[in-house]
């Protein structure tokens, strides 16, 4: 077996081994990842500390604690995203608890008309894109 293709097997083996722990603890160590991404200065939290400086409406007091807040979030959601890559769609569907605006999608679909959706880059597509395949 070549060496990229035994790195795959592994990554993929620690993602569906994360993607197995507890919601409560994968949540934990997307956040203690979050932020040693922060403490490291990653090229992620670099853009997010960036991103501020064009938003005045934020005090710049106020900034490094929310740029710390970012990674954490950005942390935890890598964390759900292996979760969902590594569980079945009906696993996936019983984390949604709420849906806001879904009488939208349901008018618009009685009428016959397409729909795009638009979602912020927030939070776990996967978990949205599992959420329409099974409509």
């Amino acid at each position: 077996m070549k060496s990229s293709a035994w790195f795959g097997h592994c990554l993929f083996f620690l993602a569906t081994l994360v993607g197995r722990l507890p919601f409560t603890v994968q949540r934990r160590l997307g956040a203690a990842l979050g932020s040693i991404f922060y403490r490291r200065n990653t090229r992620e939290t670099r853009v997010a500390r960036r991103s501020f400086e064009f938003n005045a409406a934020v005090p710049a007091e106020q900034r490094e604690a929310l740029v710390k807040q970012i990674m954490q979030s950005a942390g935890r959601n890598l964390m759900e995203t292996l979760r969902v890559w590594t569980r079945s769609q009906a696993d996936n569907l019983r984390l949604i608890k709420n849906v806001h605006g879904i009488e939208h999608l349901e008018n618009a679909e009685a009428q016959g008309k397409g729909v795009i959706l638009c979602a912020p880059h927030y939070g776990n597509w996967e978990l949205l894109i599992e959420f329409m395949a099974a409509r």
